[in-house]
């Protein structure tokens, strides 16, 4: 339900022509930040849970081959929200709904990360957790929407890009950084699936 608004306006965005960019512009970045506040807080309440009902392991385990490719995919949306501020920074007239998305994705980006990570540490013994397990659903659905949405919508240059950068820097930019960040989004979301099957019920 929290990914509907982000897909109407990317689809709209793609399809319409007839609106204004700026209107549908709008309406993306504030569904990218319902959806976002919506993960960082199932994410808190999980976090909350896990201490008072699971075991931590007391031995660090190391990171797998899985866990250093999500974090080395994390940079890249990483970098793609910080030079969404800088963009929003270098506006002359303010874009506060394009700033509080990319900061609320760069909050997303860093706790789902880490909250990935931190889930292999602790130990079910049998135990289940509803709330987890959703969350993990919850996680995968909209890491796959951006996946498939990134994967299949062209992102044309706007205004608001060329004022921080030149085209064909933009160009090289989102050559760059676009696979990776798609590349994440698929990659958390399968993660997030085994979280489901960890702490299912």
């Amino acid at each position: 339900i929290i990914n509907i608004p982000i897909f109407l306006t990317q689809l709209l965005l793609a399809f319409v022509f007839n609106w204004k960019q700026e209107d549908v512009f709008f309406a993306t970045h504030v569904g990218q930040c319902v959806s976002s506040v919506c993960i960082i807080i199932a994410i808190y309440v999980c976090s909350y849970q896990l201490i008072k009902q699971y075991d931590n392991c007391l031995i660090p385990a190391r990171l797998t081959t899985n866990e250093y490719i999500l974090i080395m995919t994390s940079s890249g949306m990483v970098a793609y929200f910080v030079f969404g501020l800088l963009n929003a920074l270098s506006s002359p007239v303010p874009k506060i709904a394009f700033f509080i998305s990319r900061i609320v994705g760069l909050m997303e980006t860093f706790l789902q990360t880490y909250f990935l990570l931190k889930l292999k540490r602790y130990v079910t013994r049998g135990k289940v957790s509803v709330l987890i397990s959703s969350t993990g659903i919850l996680m995968m659905l909209k890491n796959l929407s951006f996946w498939f949405l990134n994967s299949y919508v062209n992102h044309h240059i706007t205004d608001l890009d060329l004022l921080l950068v030149d085209r064909k820097t933009w160009l090289y930019i989102k050559n760059i950084l676009g696979p990776v960040k798609t590349f994440y989004r698929f990659f958390s979301g399968m993660i997030s699936y085994s979280v489901y099957y960890k702490f299912r019920s």
